[in-house]
């Protein structure tokens, strides 16, 4: 066991990425449109999955500081490289929104790309 400073903020930490994930799921339910619905998710999912991965690394540094087991080192190491792939998954699906929704979209549909300047000369000629 750890000691109990330490199993008080692995708790909060814990019981903070719950209700991060509860907050998530419940603006995925309740808002009513595609862009307001991902930013929530994102945005608290990043929040919970932060927690849950401060929760592990106060466990694994708490314990590696007691023991000095490499089993705890190991444990630091590989949480914090699950934390980067999965705040890059996060970022990458941030983006993917983004560029779907739009700044000017709230309907939630893609954004239909602007004509280029090419085909904007070809229907001004057309019209003459």
């Amino acid at each position: 066991m750890s000691s109990l400073p330490a199993d008080i903020v692995i708790w909060f930490l814990l019981a903070a990425g719950t209700v991060f994930a509860g907050v998530g799921v419940m603006g995925l339910l309740i808002f009513p449109d595609t862009r307001s619905r991902m930013f929530t998710a994102f945005r608290a999912t990043a929040i919970s999955l932060g927690a849950a991965s401060l929760a592990v690394l106060t466990y694994a540094s708490t314990l590696y500081t007691e023991t000095g087991d490499s089993v705890y080192a190991g444990l630091i190491f590989r949480t914090l490289f699950l934390a980067v792939v999965l705040f890059a998954a996060l970022w990458a699906m941030y983006g993917i929104v983004r560029e779907r929704t739009g700044p000017g979209n709230r309907s939630g549909s893609a954004q239909v790309p602007a004509a280029s300047a090419d085909e904007e000369n070809d229907n001004t000629i057309d019209q003459e």
